[in-house]
């Protein structure tokens, strides 16, 4: 029986901390996404919420080592 509830926490504790949404709306509904790049790497789609009403959208490619290629911040994608 403790093995169960020990599972439980665990798994639950994974969930939530790597960003489930499963019982309450998400804050930021389109992102990010990630896709391989056709070489080892990466590129990453995010969105940066300013405001109550304002959203940024940023691209970001990542080598196959991990390397942030666009700066720290990424791309820009909306003006």
């Amino acid at each position: 029986m403790l093995r169960h509830i020990i599972v439980l926490t665990l798994t639950c504790a994974l969930l939530f901390s790597s960003g489930c949404s499963c019982l309450f709306l998400s804050p930021m509904p389109y992102g990010p996404k990630v896709t391989g790049d056709g070489t080892g790497g990466a590129i990453a789609v995010y969105e940066d919420i300013k405001g109550s009403n304002q959203r940024d959208f940023y691209a970001q490619k990542i080598s196959p080592n991990g390397d942030l290629l666009w700066g720290v911040e990424g791309i820009r994608l909306n003006p």
